[in-house]
């Protein structure tokens, strides 16, 4: 068989053909070493097993090969025409394996080698290189590795390389570049060949295609690839190449197809690829190009195939794309491309793939693509696109995939999609899509996938979707969707994921879903699905995962789970379920996760459960489990992760879970395990958590860390752990959270915790720890927390402090003290007895007040009882100004004192540095005296709680009998009753801080003091002093006797009388004249005649006593003495004792407690329930309350300055449980309605009560009583029934129900069942229809039962299911703010509060739950906008705590915790981490579940630490916002002042917090009131952290004009201003404003200058203390003109700004500093012409100094290019001004953007700005920035305003100037939000503009900040840091605000921060 003179022989020939060959005469035969190598192959790759192998083997005999001269018949082997040679080999696809024979290079002949798609492996020989008459080489799809031989280059007559798809490495062979004659050389998907591609490769002038892509080729792209002037494919993708892709490959005139995707390629995107006209294929994708697409890839009208994504690619999508008619693919995906799609694309009819996902388009998507008939695949997600889906997309009827997830769209989809019935794949995922969900998807019959998650679907699922046959995908979840799940889903027996979790979809689990055969994935999660779990999900056979958490769900788990052999993750977590574990579940060998958490389980663990081989997580924590933990969970080797937390295992660990060695995660925390740590555990060497808290275990921690290296958390707090903190857990380089408090510990801090770089929380809080705090620890670098607090540590060096400092740590006041250094101990120090028990302290300051006096700090007091005793600390006293001390002593021993000085720390060092001490002085002998009588009960007992530093005493009331003769002298001078507690007691709260050394006789300025009421008393039958109703005394002053010092920390309470008593008598025989301190008798007075004063009632103000006896010592059976004595005011000056002795005892220490003080303890009387109302008539709310076990109801005062005082009550026939205040009369008076514990509701009206005709001493009798159906709860009294009565609305615990009561009569009604023990009640409107609809917490059923009220009193009941664990209480409030009132429900369990946010359609976001965690229980809440901000906050009260949290709403409706509130004393804000007393602060105190812990008003002034802090003055008040940014690392805590203009008079305070990190952004008048929008006033803001900065910006309501500033801080006053631009004429204004600072007046010197420098006028004024002066130009400097400026000289330090413009654009411009320093300036912003809108740029000069100078002005594009005309040279006379149009001085008409530089060579003084705006008359924006040069590095921006408000649509932008003609700059933007938290980080670079090499570079780039960083498209708040990284100093950078119809734009510079 011939032809072409080569013959090839591949098949069977039959044994005719043989014969014939014999009988013509043997063939010639090939060379014997030919087929040698034939052999060779055959046997060396398994030739008997080959697919082919015929005719190698003889007939009959397959042991022989053929015989001699019949090759030519093997199968795959061709040779010449003569049988003399081998020329071809051919075996593709043929079951070769093993390696190729070295004997290959003995076929010399050979043209063809073909082994394609075979497996054989090993290297290429290098004897191929022998073959040199081979034309085609191709072994691809192979497995053969090594290198490429170098010997390949020797083959000159190759035409054909192909090695690919095999796993050759090392580099690629310079030799191949001898090929002369190639054409095609394919090495790719190799993946291991490496190095450069070699240079050599550029001399293959035959070659047409070039393949070398998927392997790891790196280094350029050689630019000799462009002499390849063939080449018709060049294939580099997925290597490592880098650099720009060179301009030489653009001559490649015949190439067709050039794949450059997926390397690291920089740079421009060549514009030269434009040439490439024959280009079919273009594949850029997945490199690290810069720049935009470039236009003239226009002109690839071939282009079938474009791919570009996958870069930092900006700019937007170029509508030529639309003519490049032949494209059939588009993928520009992955990119920061930004813009909308043009609508062009709409022409491409013949593309069938566009794919545009993950990048920053936005807009509507164009309607133009439904013309895209070709269209098979669509990808449009992860944009910004809002607007509703296209309809024409229903003519995409070839579409077969489309995904528009992850974008803004919103509304229906379109009914037009019907016709989409090709449709396979359909993804709308994470939208705002919303409606029912089309009942036509169900026609979609080739529907594959179905993914419709997380949108704003509502109503049911359709039934029609079970009709989808081929439906392998549905994926629901997330959405409102509502009703049951349809059985029809049964039906879909291809689906293998079903995902419906996170909807409303309630009723139970059909049993149907147990047909679905295929099914590996079901997800029902977060539902309110109930009952039982049906048996037929045991069916499900393929079923690896299965999700049924938080649910309903009930009963036990179906035994059927067992069959579920191939399950591998089961969470049933959250529901309902009960019984014992099922021990069938350990028949499950696949399973992997099995999480029962939080349900109903109890028993133990079932053995069988050991045996789960494949078991790495197990979830049981929040059921009642108990028993020991079982050892057998030691054999679930698997084990990576097992919580048992929250259960009641008891017992000992068992040592077994030593064994579980591949354990990462061990919860064992709150169960009631004793015992000690195993120290098997110590073998756990993958553990990552350790979670122990909250038992009982004892004993030493092991110290065996050192063994587990993985550790990243350790929590063994609430223990009894003791002895010392293990040394080997500072080995644990992983650990980040070490918490170990609440233990018994003692020693010191190990050092070896220095060496835990890794750890951010480490707390060793409330144990015995002592020693000193080891400096070491600042070698902890990422150290974030540090709790030590509750021990006896101390530090000791500087360094220390400065580290601390940096950590922010509040160490509690009440902790060891820390002092600073300059120190110096008190100088005659006197001592003296005023009577037996009570001494006086005097001394004098060194250094005496005024010489180099600090002021700060104060005096300790030490005490020693008699000679040999230990010497105490008696007391501290705050205040160096203070020089004298009151106490008690011993009486009868040898007292002594001393004293030492202190001065407070600065940044919380914890250096302790004090003075030495006084000498020691004793006690002086006392005077003597006469005596009164002092009445008290000394019978009393009360426990004690020694830990507490506040609590109510228990002791009685102190009477004190005031006879005629007893203070006769205070009419010639006022006397001080001394009330002096025992030793070491101290109060702790303020009540009065009147002066005792003053003998004013009413207070001082500063003073605040309280009148005690003088009334007549009488002897009751008891023997007790009761008040007699009804006396009027006369001839005793309001002002007689005063409550005048009560001061916390001090240790005596003083009451002054300042008239003479000689005329003081009683009206009645048998009484006498007195008054009365109530020290802590919980409900005194006993009567309410006893607080009435010469004022009226109300008119003494309460006096409980609040101790600290933390110090005191007291044993059980002590007695609580106090001593009382007089003296004259001021001094010592003894007067006759009114009454001697040692004292009176108010109590005896009955037992004294340990631990924390509990609530009602410390807040005294307990509430059981209040309400507030109007009750006496005037206009404010006062409080009626009911406490526990009384027949009374109690009722307080309200005042308008805040707070509650005074109390009486009304005696009751019944024990009240429960009390409303509402009207339910309609006579528009409160009304009283009790609850009894009996189950009766009884109506008091308001006159019973409170009426002229109330039932006096006797028992207040009802005027209904109401039998309910059920003991009360909770109630609220509203009208539910809209016919105007009040109805009565009560929660039914027993019974589990709501009842309603019809008022007025409260009769009737309806009842409601809830779920189980609902004990709360809320109302409120949940749908915005105007009706209340009311809300349950059911505490044992973990739900919320919500009632929707249909106007006529008849509600309609849903469950809101898995809100969380025990809802004990429960509010409603406007959350965030869209008409419809959230729930904020009390989680005590969880400890946490949950946020139900209500949603349209009578429902509520349980999905989008929000969960704020205390580490304390809470158990009350109150709704309302406590704030004054945004929505709703909450105030959430705790049951085990007497501190309050305010959690506040933002503008998103989001709650964070931002407040604590201590109700024992003044308000606590704990985030800045020390006592503030809040000025003016009114606090709401809610503490104890239903107690209420009373209302206090709380007065006073901020106190902070003398520490660094920041100062920033507001220019006005009136239409101004600010934004504050705290960069410290501390929280601030920010008091903002309103200032008048004159006078310094300060009008309102108001004080907030803003932590480390956030930004604090508000309208002035949004903190400090309606006052602050009066014109005439300022704002200054103290700020307690220097590290804090921000912006401002002016505008009027309707923000008709807008511009803004940097927020001037102190240290920016001067003492001389520059004005450089006056606006005069016409329509146009220049306002000056000045503000001093300081309390001193200062004069003003004003000087006008012309532009020549001349002076036109002077002129002086005075500027008040705290002023501000606001100077219209025009009308206080005649005959201004525009040419000239203002200069001011002040005696001191003032700030400075002028605002200019018209009614519809106003500029601010920050007043010039006296001392510009030499140097460029640059204006970093000039725009001129049409960009848009019509702009001009007007540049201001002024020469401050006393000599002329010359300026050079050079105007430069943002490459840095100086434009025609640059330099432009100016001369400014001294004083002088240079103003001008930009576009006028550098003769430009064209538009233009770019930045100037003004250089007045070395001349100084020069300052200046630029102003640009909208041009011509009446132009809508104007701004204007200062001239500055190039000085700093880093940068806040101080604000983010993004989106839309209303109907506008705001944008931020930004500008960075890095003005080096040489150097490159980096710049790192990084954006943050309100709260600090990171958003985002990218890099901009800046670099010289090059023509050649770098055409794109610019060294100013203007951008809006969404195209920048694209997931910042919709924020309002946070900030960005920008940062220079480079060498190259000094940047200029400022952000843009404004609208897109640019009616406003600002321009404001970026504040410079240090780093």
């Amino acid at each position: 068989m011939t032809g072409r003179g080569i013959r090839t022989i591949g098949r069977w020939l039959g044994v005719c053909a043989v014969v014939a060959l014999l009988a013509a005469g043997a063939p010639a035969a090939i060379p014997e070493a030919e087929r040698q190598a034939l052999i060779d192959l055959y046997l060396a790759t398994g030739g008997d097993t080959w697919t082919h192998n015929d005719n190698w083997r003889l007939p009959g005999d397959p042991g022989q090969f053929n015989l001699p001269g019949t090759e030519n018949t093997w199968y795959g082997v061709t040779t010449d025409d003569e049988n003399t040679t081998v020329r071809e080999l051919i075996f593709n696809w043929n079951g070769l394996s093993g390696q190729l024979p070295e004997s290959l290079g003995d076929l010399t002949q050979l043209a063809t080698l073909s082994l394609t798609l075979n497996s054989f492996s090993g290297s290429i020989p290098e004897t191929l290189g022998n073959l040199s008459n081979l034309k085609t080489l191709n072994l691809r799809n192979n497995l053969l590795s090594g290198s490429i031989p170098e010997s390949l280059g020797d083959l000159s007559a190759l035409e054909i390389l192909c090695l690919s798809h095999n796993q050759l490495s090392g580099a690629i062979p310079e030799s191949l570049g001898n090929l002369s004659h190639l054409k095609e050389l394919d090495l790719q998907w190799n993946r291991l060949i490496n190095g450069s591609i070699p240079e050599s490769l550029g001399n293959l002038v035959s070659l047409e295609v070039l393949s070398l892509g998927l392997n790891q080729l790196s280094g350029s792209i050689p630019a000799t690839l462009g002499n390849l002037s063939r080449l018709q494919v060049l294939s580099l993708y997925g290597n490592k190449l880098s650099g720009e892709i060179p301009p030489e490959l653009s001559i490649l005139a015949e190439l067709r197809m050039l794949t450059l995707r997926n390397n690291q390629l920089s740079g421009p995107i060549p514009s030269s690829l434009g040439d490439l006209s024959r280009l079919e294929t273009l594949e850029l994708s997945s490199n690290s190009f810069s720049g935009s697409i470039p236009d003239s890839l226009r002109n690839l009208t071939n282009l079938r195939n474009l791919a570009l994504g996958s870069w930092t690619m900006d700019g937007t999508l170029p509508a030529f794309l639309g003519d490049l008619s032949q494209l059939t693919s588009l993928n520009i995906s992955k990119t920061s491309i930004s813009g909308s799609i043009p609508p062009e694309l709409g022409r491409l009819t013949l593309l069938k793939t566009l794919d545009l996902h993950w990048s920053a388009l936005s807009g509507d998507i164009p309607a133009e693509l439904g013309g895209l008939t070709a269209l098979t695949s669509l990808n449009l997600s992860m944009n910004q696109f809002t607007g509703p889906l296209p309809e024409t997309f229903g003519d995409l009827a070839s579409l077969t995939s489309l995904d528009l997830s992850e974008n803004q769209l919103n509304g229906p989809i379109p009914a037009s999609w019907a016709g989409l019935t090709a449709l396979r794949y359909l993804s709308l995922y994470r939208n705002q899509l919303s409606g029912p969900l089309p009942v036509w998807l169900g026609e979609l019959s080739e529907l594959r996938s179905l993914n419709l998650w997380v949108n704003e679907f509502t109503g049911p699922i359709p039934e029609s979707l079970s009709n989808l046959s081929q439906l392998m995908t549905l994926q629901l979840h997330g959405n409102l969707l509502s009703g049951s799940i349809p059985a029809s889903l049964g039906s879909l027996s291809a689906l293998r994921t079903l995902n419906l979790g996170w909807n409303a979809l309630d009723g139970a689990i059909p049993e149907s879903l147990g047909s679905l055969a295929e099914l590996d994935y079901l997800n029902l999660s977060y539902c309110s699905l109930s009952g039982p779990i049906p048996e037929s999900l045991g069916n499900l056979s393929h079923l690896r995962e299965l999700y049924l958490y938080e649910n309903h769900l009930s009963g036990s788990v179906p035994p059927s789970f067992s069959n579920l052999s191939e399950l591998q993750k089961l969470s049933l977590a959250g529901n309902q379920l009960g019984g014992h574990l099922p021990e069938y579940l350990g028949d499950l060998a696949s399973l992997e996760y099995l999480n029962l958490g939080n349900n109903l389980f109890h028993g133990t663990i079932p053995e069988t459960w050991g045996a789960l081989p494949a078991l790495q997580g197990l979830y049981l924590e929040g059921n009642q489990l108990g028993g020991p933990i079982p050892e057998y969970l030691g054999s679930m080797t698997s084990l990576t992760f097992l919580d048992l937390s929250k259960n009641q295992f008891s017992g000992t660990i068992p040592a077994a879970l030593g064994d579980l060695s591949q354990l990462q995660g061990l919860y064992l925390a709150w169960n009631e395990l004793s015992g000690t740590i195993p120290a098997a555990l110590g073998d756990l060497t993958c553990l990552s958590a350790l979670d122990l808290e909250g038992n009982r275990l004892s004993g030493a921690i092991p110290d065996f860390f050192d063994a587990m290296p993985m550790l990243g958390s350790i929590d063994l707090s609430m223990n009894q752990f003791s002895g010392e903190i293990p040394p080997s857990i500072g080995s644990l380089d992983n650990l980040y959270w070490l918490m170990i408090d609440s233990n018994h510990l003692t020693g010191t801090i190990p050092s070896t915790l220095t060496d835990m770089a890794t750890l951010l929380y480490m707390s060793f809080r409330d144990n015995q720890l002592s020693g000193s705090v080891p400096p070491t620890l600042m070698n902890m670098p990422r150290l974030d927390v540090l709790r030590l607090d509750y021990n006896a540590l101390h530090g000791d060096t500087p360094e220390l402090e400065e580290f601390l400092d940096r950590l922010g740590y509040p160490w509690p006041e009440y902790g060891y003290k820390y002092r600073s250094y300059q120190t110096l101990p008190p100088t005659a120090l006197v001592v003296a007895e005023l009577q037996p028990g009570a001494v006086r302290l005097t001394w004098t300051p060194d250094p005496p007040i005024g010489e180099n006096y600090s002021g700060a700090g104060g005096y300790e007091v030490w005490h020693r009882e008699k000679p040999g005793a230990v010497w105490r600390l008696r007391g501290v006293i705050p205040d160096k100004a203070v020089t004298t001390w009151t106490g008690s002593v011993i009486p009868g021993q040898t007292n002594a004192f001393r004293l030492r000085t202190f001065t407070p720390p600065q940044y919380w060092r914890v250096n302790r540095v004090a003075s030495e001490f006084t000498p020691q002085r004793s006690v002086s002998p006392p005077g003597g005296g006469q005596t009164v009588n002092v009445y008290v009960q000394e019978d009393r007992t009360g426990g004690i709680y020694i830990d507490s530093p506040s609590q109510v005493a228990p002791s009685a009331p102190i009477t004190v009998r005031i006879d005629p003769a007893a203070f006769a002298a205070a009419g010639t001078g006022p006397h001080i009753l001394w009330i002096t507690l025992p030793p070491y007691v101290t109060l702790s709260q303020t009540l009065a801080t009147g002066n005792p050394d003053s003998a004013a006789p009413l207070p001082l300025a500063g003073e605040r003091v309280t009148d005690l009421a003088v009334v007549e008393y009488r002897f009751g039958d008891d023997g007790r002093p009761e008040p007699v109703e009804g006396s009027q005394l006369t001839g005793i002053g309001p002002h007689a006797v005063q409550l005048l010092r009560y001061v916390a920390g001090e240790n005596a309470i003083l009451v002054r009388i300042v008239e003479s008593t000689s005329g003081w008598f009683p009206q009645h025989g048998g009484t006498f004249l007195g008054f009365t301190i109530g020290l802590a008798t919980g409900s005194w007075p006993t009567t309410g005649a006893s607080n009435w004063g010469p004022g009226g009632m109300g008119a003494q103000a309460s006096s409980l006593v609040c101790v600290d006896l933390r110090q005191a010592g007291f044993d059980a059976g002590d007695a609580f003495r106090v001593t009382l004595y007089a003296t004259q005011q001021p001094g010592a000056q003894l007067l006759p004792l009114i009454f001697a002795g040692g004292g009176y005892a108010l109590f005896t220490v009955a037992e004294v407690l340990t631990g924390a003080i509990p609530v009602t303890t410390a807040l005294g009387t307990p509430i059981e329930d209040f309400d507030t109302g109007d009750v006496d008539g005037d206009g404010v709310d006062d409080l009626v309350a009911v406490t526990p076990g009384e027949r009374r109801v109690y009722w307080s005062q309200g005042s308008r300055t805040g707070g509650f005082f005074g109390i009486d009550w009304a005696e009751l026939q019944e024990i009240p449980v429960r009390v409303d205040v509402a009207d339910v009369d309609g006579d528009a008076r409160p009304d009283v309605l009790t609850a009894d514990e009996a189950g009766t509701l009884h109506v008091y009206l308001w006159a019973s009560l409170f009426g002229p005709d109330k039932a006096g001493a006797g028992r207040a009798v009802p005027d209904r009583a109401v039998r309910l159906a059920g003991l009360v709860t909770d109630a609220r009294v509203c009208d539910v029934t809209g016919d105007g009565c009040s109805d009565y609305v009560f929660c039914d615990a027993g019974g589990d129900r709501l009842q309603v009561l019809a008022g007025p009569v409260f009769s009737g009604g309806n009842s409601y069942f809830t779920e189980q023990e609902p004990v709360a009640l809320a109302a409120g409107d949940f749908n915005g229809d105007t009706w209340p609809d009311l809300a349950v917490a059911n505490a044992a059923s973990n739900s919320v039962s919500v009632l929707w009220n249909d106007g006529g009193g008849h509600f309609t009941a849903k469950v809101l299911a898995g809100v969380g664990n025990r809802p004990v209480d429960l509010d409603a409030g406007d959350i965030d703010r869209d008409g419809l009132e959230d729930l904020v429900v009390v989680l005590a369990a969880d400890k946490a509060v949950g946020i139900l946010r209500a949603v349209s359609g009578n429902a509520f976001d349980t999905a989008g739950q929000q969960k704020i965690f205390f580490q304390r229980t809470p158990s009350a809440v109150l709704a309302d906008n406590f704030d004054g901000a945004a929505g709703a906050d909450a105030l959430v009260g705790f049951a085990d705590s007497a501190r309050l949290a305010l959690c506040t709403s933002d503008d998103a409706g989001v709650l964070q915790h931002s407040f604590s509130i201590d109700t024992l004393g003044d308000v606590v804000v704990d985030s800045v981490g020390r006592t503030t007393t809040l000025a003016a602060d009114q606090v709401l105190s809610v503490a104890g579940g239903t107690t209420l812990g009373g209302i206090a008003s709380r007065e006073g002034v901020a106190v902070v630490a003398s520490r660094g802090v920041n100062l920033v003055h507001f220019p006005r008040s009136a239409a101004l916002s600010f934004s504050v940014v705290n960069l410290g690392a501390a929280d601030t805590l920010a008091n903002l002042e309103l200032y008048a203009d004159s006078g310094g008079t300060l009008l309102a305070t108001a004080t907030d917090v803003i932590p480390a990190g956030a930004q604090y952004a508000r309208y002035l008048s949004g903190v400090l009131g309606q006052a602050a929008e009066e014109p005439g006033r300022w704002v200054r803001a103290f700020l307690t952290e220097p590290d804090t900065h921000g912006i401002w910006l002016v505008n009027d309501a309707a923000l008709t004009y807008l511009d803004g500033t940097r927020m001037p801080e102190a240290r920016d006053a001067q003492g001389r201003l520059l004005f450089p631009v006056v606006h005069t004429g016409g329509d146009r204004t220049t306002t000056l404003v000045l503000i001093n600072p300081l309390r001193l007046p200062t004069r003003l010197n004003f000087t006008v200058y012309g532009p020549a420098g001349a002076v036109k006028a002077t002129r002086s004024a005075v500027l008040d203390g705290r002023g501000r002066l606001e100077l219209d130009v025009a009308n206080h400097f005649a005959g201004m003109a525009a040419g000239d400026s203002i200069e001011v000289e002040s005696e001191r330090g003032i700030f400075g700004l002028e605002l200019f413009g018209d009614a519809g654009a106003v500029a601010c411009l920050e007043a010039m500093t006296s001392e510009a320093d030499g140097g460029v300036l640059y204006a970093p912003h000039v725009a001129i012409g049409d960009l848009g809108v019509p702009y001009a740029s007007i540049l201001t000069l002024v020469n401050m100094s006393d000599a002329p100078l010359n300026v050079d002005l050079s105007l430069y594009t943002d490459q840095g290019q100086p434009v025609a005309g640059s330099p432009v040279t100016r001369s400014l006379s001294a004083h002088g001004k240079f103003e001008a149009d930009v576009a006028a001085l550098f003769d430009m008409h064209a538009a233009f953007t770019g930045y100037l530089a003004a250089d007045p060579g070395d001349a100084i003084g020069l300052a200046g700005c630029i102003t640009f705006g909208e041009a011509g008359a009446g132009g809508r924006f104007l701004s204007s920035m200062p001239l500055a040069p190039r000085r700093h590095n880093r940068f806040l921006m101080g604000h983010i305003a993004n989106g839309r408000i209303g109907n506008v649509d705001y944008f931020t932008g930004l500008a960075v100037l890095h003005p080096d003609s040489e150097n490159a700059a980096r710049i790192q933007i990084t954006a943050f939000d309100s709260q600090g938290l990171f958003l985002d980080s990218r890099q901009l670079v800046l670099q010289p503009y090059h023509e050649s090499e770098c055409p794109e570079c610019v060294l100013r780039r203007v951008f809006l900040l969404d195209g920048f960083m694209p997931d910042l498209t919709a924020i309002f708040g946070g900030y960005l840091l920008v940062e220079n990284q480079s060498s190259s100093a000094g940047v200029l950078v400022f952000e843009l605000f404004g609208d897109y119809g640019l009616n406003v734009l600002s321009a404001v510079p970026a504040v410079p921060v240090e780093e």
